[in-house]
């Protein structure tokens, strides 16, 4: 049945796909006001999928849905109901889940190897965080060095990137996480002179 396209309320915007793993996704979105109620809509991008409709109060600005299958592709969009009726529904984002999280995280650590003369490792506390960490990395040397560290989620996706510096083979940094990076797991990489460390990092906010 047709559904008449209301607009006392806005539907959500800036929609973000976070989270990603082979079963599970996390769907962000924004809103100036609470609608009466979301209705989140997935499916997968083949022939004849339908879609499965996610029904949430108006105060949520994130889900996460379950039971995906792995290395899919999807489609995920959102509308609010305002008064009797809904709003057109937002365009379509796309998603690929991943093919196992292990397979990730053996990507991610191949991407740049470390050097065996430097058996050094990442230290990042308080973990999990709520936003703030402290990195403590010792090369083993007096090195002194541009280093660059990167935030990935564990599809291999960057979410952040900054330069810092190695002072007589020490890196010691008090870091704040960007506001925009939801609560999940990520990997932390150091990359210096080639060689990588990485410490699996767990945010929640």
């Amino acid at each position: 049945m047709d559904e008449a396209i209301c607009y006392p309320c806005q539907n959500a915007n800036t929609l973000r796909t976070t989270n990603i793993t082979a079963s599970s996704v996390q769907v962000n979105w924004y809103a100036r006001v609470n609608p009466i109620q979301w209705q989140v809509q997935f499916k997968t991008t083949k022939l004849g999928s339908k879609r499965i409709d996610v029904l949430v109060t108006g105060n949520k600005r994130l889900i996460v849905i379950t039971g995906l299958l792995s290395n899919q592709n999807y489609l995920w969009q959102i509308r609010a109901r305002c008064s009797n009726c809904w709003t057109a529904s937002s365009s379509s984002v796309g998603f690929t889940t991943l093919k196992s999280t292990a397979i990730a995280l053996i990507a991610l650590s191949k991407k740049v190897q470390t050097s065996a003369t430097e058996p050094a490792v990442l230290k990042v506390s308080p973990n999990p965080s709520g936003g703030f960490i402290n990195m403590d990395l010792q090369v083993g040397n007096n090195l002194s060095s541009t280093a660059m560290l990167s935030l990935f989620d564990l599809s291999g996706r960057r979410f952040y990137t900054e330069k810092t510096g190695v002072i007589n083979g020490m890196l010691r940094k008090r870091m704040q996480l960007p506001w925009n990076v939801a609560s999940g797991t990520y990997i932390l990489e150091v990359l210096v002179n080639n060689a990588s460390y990485t410490s699996k990092l767990v945010l929640i906010r």
